[in-house]
């Protein structure tokens, strides 16, 4: 990906993204799809109304239908790690900012064999101690989320 200035007047900046799936510029309508759809709108309809990029929020169909949480966690760990593991269920998690909500399923995984991680869905992985992970998630950029279910489990997250 790259961004190709088009303008600048001040501060303000128009630009084209050049992505691999293809060009967007800016200022740019983004509509959001949930569940990996525009709601209401066919994709003909955004075509006529300049839509270049489309963000779809997928994160609802991690779950297949009629699967467990637990049938789900297993299978997504497995699919971008190679750990096979039966994950022990640590509770349900509520996490809420400025921004969004969540409710979180909390696993524990024990695990001693090697990790292959999925370049496409993580970045980087390693077995750390809690010390090191709880240095690494108050000094690094990581998902708010994230940070708040560390602490939760390492303060006593009772399994609900």
């Amino acid at each position: 990906m790259s961004f190709d200035l088009v303008a600048a007047e001040g501060e303000v900046l128009v630009f084209v993204e050049v992505t691999a799936h293809g060009d967007v510029p800016t200022p740019a309508f983004m509509p959001v799809g949930t569940k990996g759809t525009v709601k209401g709108l066919d994709p003909e309809r955004l075509r006529e109304l300049g839509t270049t990029i489309l963000l779809g929020n997928t994160y609802h169909l991690h779950f297949r239908p009629g699967e467990e949480l637990v049938d789900a966690a297993r299978r997504e760990l497995a699919e971008e790690t190679g750990i096979d593991a039966a994950p022990t269920w640590l509770g349900r998690f509520l996490h809420e900012d400025a921004v969004e909500r969540s409710f979180l399923g909390c696993f524990e995984i024990v695990w001693a064999g090697p990790i292959a991680l999925q370049e496409a869905e993580i970045a980087w992985g390693a077995f750390l101690p809690p010390a090191e992970v709880g240095s690494l998630l108050r000094t690094e950029s990581f998902c708010p989320d994230t940070l708040a279910v560390f602490d939760a489990v390492r303060g006593g997250l009772a399994a609900t």
